[in-house]
Parts: C-alpha cells; sequence; structure tokens
C-alpha cells in the first residue's frame, strides 16, 4: 500500500508539471521595410551659346552669329550708320577701330572710315535716301580680331576662286583686276529695286578680299 501510494504521488506530479508549464511568446519580426528615394535625373538644357564668333556678311546686311549660326546682331548697309553700329562691332571684335574723316571739313566729312585691323568700315555722308548703300564694309583677312569672316555662302578670304564659283560667284571680265560678283539680289531703293551684290577679289587663284555691297552693275 505504501509503494503504492508513491507511484500515485509521483504521477500526480508528472501530471501538474505538464499542466503548468508555458511557452514564451514568440519574438515578432519586423517585417523589412523598403524605401526608395527617387533620385531625379537632371539634364542640362543645351542653350546657344552667346558669344560671337562669325561675322557675315551677305549682299544685304552684315551679321554677328555664334558658334551654332544663332543670329545676335544684324546691320543693314542700307540704313545710316551710328554709332551704336560701331560700338556693337567693336565689342564683338574685341578692338576698338581707327576712324578717319575724309573729305571736305571734319564737321561735314564726304565719308568716314572706321578700320579694323583686316576689315574697313566705310560710310558716306549721303542722305537715307540715296539709291547706293549707307555704307559698306569690307575684309582682307579670314578674321577680324576675334571673329571669323565669311560671306553667307561659306567663302571667306583664302577661299579659291574655284569653290568662290561653286559658291555661285559669277567672274567680271571687264576690267583689268580678277573679282567676282557674289549674292546679286534686288534690292528696294526708295520704290525701285536695284541689283547690288558683293565683290570678291582675287590674286592668282586665291580670294584676297570681299567688299560690298555695291552696284552689280558697276564695274
Amino acid at each position: 500500500m505504501k509503494s503504492r501510494a508513491i507511484i500515485l504521488c509521483l504521477a500526480a506530479a508528472i501530471v501538474l508539471t505538464g499542466c503548468t508549464a508555458t511557452n514564451e511568446p514568440g519574438t515578432p519580426t519586423a517585417s523589412a521595410e523598403s524605401s526608395t528615394t527617387a533620385t531625379p535625373t537632371q539634364t542640362a538644357a543645351a542653350e546657344s551659346s552667346t558669344d560671337p564668333t562669325t561675322l557675315e556678311l551677305s549682299t544685304e546686311a552684315l551679321q554677328i552669329l555664334s558658334e551654332d549660326g544663332t543670329e545676335l546682331n544684324s546691320f543693314s548697309y542700307f540704313v545710316p550708320v551710328d554709332d551704336a553700329v560701331v560700338a556693337d562691332l567693336s565689342a564683338a571684335i574685341g578692338a576698338d577701330p581707327i576712324v578717319a574723316k575724309n573729305g571736305e571739313d571734319q564737321a561735314n566729312p564726304d565719308y568716314v572710315t572706321y578700320e579694323w585691323e583686316g576689315a574697313l568700315l566705310t560710310a558716306t555722308n549721303a542722305p537715307a535716301d540715296t539709291q547706293y548703300a549707307n555704307w559698306t564694309f569690307s575684309v582682307t583677312s579670314a578674321s577680324v580680331g576675334s571673329l571669323n569672316a565669311v560671306t553667307d555662302s561659306g567663302i571667306s578670304v583664302g577661299s579659291t576662286r574655284a569653290e568662290a564659283e561653286a559658291a555661285g560667284a559669277v567672274l567680271d571680265e571687264t576690267g583689268s583686276e580678277v573679282f567676282y560678283r557674289l549674292g546679286i539680289t534686288d534690292i528696294d531703293r526708295n520704290g525701285e529695286p536695284l541689283p547690288f551684290c558683293l565683290y570678291l577679289g582675287a590674286t592668282d587663284d586665291v580670294i584676297d578680299n570681299i567688299s560690298g555691297p555695291a552696284h552689280e552693275n558697276q564695274g
């Protein structure tokens, strides 16, 4: 009887132990949050350069262009030249011109010249309604100051005669000097269309000066 009582007590202890055992609560696992920060891609817009690189001569106007061909300034030969034109050209070229007043007297000269190295602007003392151009521009170098000097058809001092002819230049054989007429254009001068052009002078096979505009029918 005594041994049976001991066995019953051990069994009861085992049962009680099993009933009172508790499981420790599980440790929750934090979910990894994905935080994606968008990095904007900044694309720099291509901006046209505002630095002048080219002095372009055409029959109607003298233009200052940037490297990508953007027109920065344009000066018509058929409007009297003024101080603003000279100042703008000087700023683009990077030098001031030598100014000379010619004929009659200093107060009322026949014409005024503005000379930069490799270029000459000649302004006549003619009324705005003259049938001629109010001023002309000529170059004797492929560059004037910091600017490349070129016609609107791509001809510069140093181009060959063959290149000038391919650009449309017409040989003038009326005088002793070799020169071409380029860019012949009818321009309204006070209600009358008159043909004007640029002149290309040549020595041997090379263009050595460009000037204009002038009447197309003048030799």
